[in-house]
C-alpha cells in the first residue's frame, strides 16, 4: 500500500467527522440567533435552564466552562447541567430538523423541580 493512500484511509474519516462537528456547531448558532432575535418559541432564559440548571447567571459567572459533545447515534441532544455540557447527535443533516430537536429538548428539559 502507498503511503498517500494510506495517509487517505487514515484522514478521511476524521475528516467527514470534522465536517459533521462544523455543521452541528453552525446549527446551534443558528438555533441561538433565532433566539436572542425573538424569532422562536423558546427564551435564552429557557436555554440557558436546559443547560445549565439555572435560570440566571451567578454573579461572580460559572466556575466551569460549557463544553460540548458529539455522538454518533442519532437521539435528542441532552445536558449535564453539573459539567455543563451539551451532547448532540452529528447526524443531524438539516437545520429545522436540528431546531426542532433542540426546542423539544429544552422545552421538555426542565429539571431540578423548575417549572
Amino acid at each position: 500500500m502507498c503511503v498517500m493512500t494510506w495517509l487517505a484511509q487514515l484522514i478521511s474519516p476524521n475528516i467527514s467527522s470534522l465536517i459533521s462537528i462544523v455543521m452541528q456547531c453552525q446549527y446551534l448558532y443558528s438555533c441561538i440567533t433565532e433566539h436572542v432575535d425573538g424569532n422562536a418559541g423558546v427564551s435564552l432564559r429557557d436555554i440557558l435552564i436546559f443547560i445549565t440548571g439555572t435560570d440566571q447567571p451567578p454573579p461572580c459567572g460559572f466556575c466551569k466552562i460549557p463544553r460540548m459533545k458529539f455522538v454518533e447515534e442519532e437521539r435528542f441532544p441532552e445536558t449535564s447541567t453539573c459539567s455543563p455540557s451539551l451532547t448532540i447527535s452529528r447526524n443531524n443533516t438539516d437545520y429545522p430538523k436540528f431546531q426542532n430537536r433542540m426546542d423539544f429538548a429544552i422545552l421538555n428539559g426542565y429539571g431540578f423541580g423548575q417549572i
